[in-house]
C-alpha cells in the first residue's frame, strides 16, 4: 500500500498523520523530538484502561483514547501478546493484564517515601513560600518525619521527631478524618485528659471530620493555636489507605487556609501528585475514602 507524503501505516492498517494529533488528548512526545509514537498510542491506551477503574469494551475505549475502533483494537491485540491487556471471553471488556499488574508492583516496590515525599515538600515550599511538613501515622498519633522551612519564621516550633496533637492541629484532624472508625479512640482520650479537646463535642468533632473529608482539607482550631495556622491534605496509597499529610504551616492571620484559596489548591495538587507517586488510582485523594 503506498501513503502520501506525511503519513505512514499504523498499527490496524490505518493512515495516520505524521505531524497531526490523533483524538482528543495529544500524544506526548520523547523531549528530545524522537521516540516511536505507535509505543507512545500504546501506552496512551493503557493510561486510559488505568484510569477507567474496570474493563471497558472497545467502543469505549477507542472514543477515551480519542483512536478508531480498528487502530485500538490493533493496538489491543499486540498488548495482549505482550501479557499487557487481557480480554474477558464472556463480556469481550478489556482491561489490564497480569504483566501490567506485575509492573506497576514493581515500580510501587522501588519508589523511595521519603524521597519522594521529600521532593514534593521541597515543590510546594517553592511554590507556597511556607513552612511545609510530611507526617505519618505512629501509635502516638501523627509524627513529623521531614520538614522544609519557609521564607519566614515560625513562632509556632515545628521540629522533625514531634507528634501533632490530634484534636487542635491539621495534621492531627487530617489523619483523624481518614482513621478507621475508632482506630484512634483511645488517642482522642488521652488529649481530652489532658485539656486537648479542641472545643470539640463528640458530634461537633464527628461532623468536622466528615467536612474536612469532603473538602480534603484540614485547619488547625486558631482558638487553641493562636499563634499559627495550618493547612493539611492526605496523601493515600496504591490500596486507597492513607499513608501520610502534607501540611502548611503560617502565622495566624498571615497565612491564606481558604479550601479555594492559592494555598489550598497548590496543597491538593502536591498531595495528589504524591498520592499517585505511591500508587493511589483517584485524582483527587480525598475521593479515596
Amino acid at each position: 500500500m503506498e501513503f502520501r507524503s506525511g503519513e505512514r501505516e499504523s498499527v490496524g492498517g490505518e493512515r495516520e498523520s505524521v505531524a497531526g494529533s490523533q483524538g482528543a488528548r495529544a500524544t506526548r512526545r520523547s523531549e528530545g523530538g524522537g521516540g516511536i509514537r505507535s509505543i507512545e498510542k500504546g501506552a496512551l491506551i493503557l493510561r486510559c484502561m488505568r484510569d477507567a477503574g474496570g474493563p471497558l469494551r472497545l467502543s469505549d475505549l477507542a472514543r477515551r483514547a480519542g483512536m478508531s475502533r480498528s487502530m485500538t483494537h490493533g493496538y489491543l491485540v499486540s498488548l495482549a501478546r505482550a501479557g499487557l491487556v487481557e480480554q474477558d471471553r464472556d463480556t469481550g471488556r478489556y482491561d489490564l493484564g497480569e504483566d501490567a499488574l506485575q509492573l506497576g508492583l514493581a515500580a510501587l516496590t522501588r519508589t523511595d517515601f521519603m524521597k519522594v515525599g521529600r521532593e514534593t515538600l521541597e515543590s510546594l515550599s517553592v511554590q507556597t513560600g511556607e513552612t511545609v511538613v510530611l507526617s505519618v501515622w505512629s501509635e502516638e498519633g501523627p509524627v513529623l518525619v521531614a520538614k522544609i522551612d519557609g521564607r519566614r519564621p515560625s513562632i509556632y516550633e515545628v521540629r522533625v521527631g514531634g507528634v501533632a496533637n490530634l484534636l487542635v492541629t491539621a495534621t492531627g484532624l487530617v489523619f483523624l478524618a481518614h482513621k478507621p472508625a475508632g482506630g484512634a479512640a483511645e488517642l482522642i482520650e488521652r488529649a481530652r485528659g489532658r485539656g486537648l479537646d479542641g472545643g470539640f463535642t463528640a458530634e461537633s468533632l464527628q461532623a468536622t471530620l466528615a467536612q474536612i473529608r469532603r473538602d480534603g482539607l484540614a485547619t488547625s482550631r486558631p482558638t487553641i493555636l493562636p499563634e499559627a495556622s495550618a493547612l493539611a491534605a492526605p496523601v493515600f496509597d496504591h490500596s486507597g489507605q492513607m499513608r501520610a499529610a502534607l501540611t502548611i504551616i503560617g502565622p495566624y492571620g498571615g497565612l491564606d487556609t481558604a479550601g479555594d484559596g492559592v494555598n489550598g489548591a497548590a496543597l491538593r495538587e502536591a498531595a495528589r501528585r504524591l498520592s499517585r507517586r505511591l500508587g493511589a488510582q483517584t485524582d483527587d485523594p480525598s475521593a479515596a475514602n
